[in-house]
């Protein structure tokens, strides 16, 4: 099992490998399929979260978290006269990655993005 972090990226990419044995009967087949979610646990605290992306013929299998999709989607978003944490806030809740803590940005923004990634945005805004 291999976790990379990657801030260019925004996200981490988990990867590991499951048993395949297509002509075994006692091993089970399709145990990790795309689309699935994961939840890596070591001693109660979450160390990875996300969604399986690939998985491979030989069981290689390749996961990334929440943050992926940052970069992957496209928005459409207008903003007037919001404080920049507000902005920041609208434009994860559109891309579906939760915010928990954000300190106060009280700049006022003006801005139409069109078709932008989320990564790009948030860039814009930090900016």
């Amino acid at each position: 099992m291999q976790a990379v972090d990657e801030l260019g990226a925004l996200s981490v990419e988990l990867s590991f490998t499951v048993l395949t044995a297509p002509w075994d009967k006692y091993v089970e087949r399709r145990i990790v399929q795309p689309g699935d979610r994961l939840r890596l646990v070591n001693h109660g605290a979450t160390v990875f979260a996300g969604q399986v992306e690939r998985v491979g013929l030989d069981g290689g299998v390749t996961a990334y978290d929440y943050g992926w999709y940052l970069n992957k989607s496209q928005l459409v978003l207008q903003i007037t006269g919001m404080a920049a944490d507000a902005a920041i806030r609208q434009v994860c809740g559109k891309a579906g990655v939760a915010v928990s803590a954000l300190c106060p940005l009280p700049a006022k923004l003006t801005q139409l993005w069109t078709g932008d990634t989320p990564a790009d945005i948030l860039s814009d805004i930090l900016e």
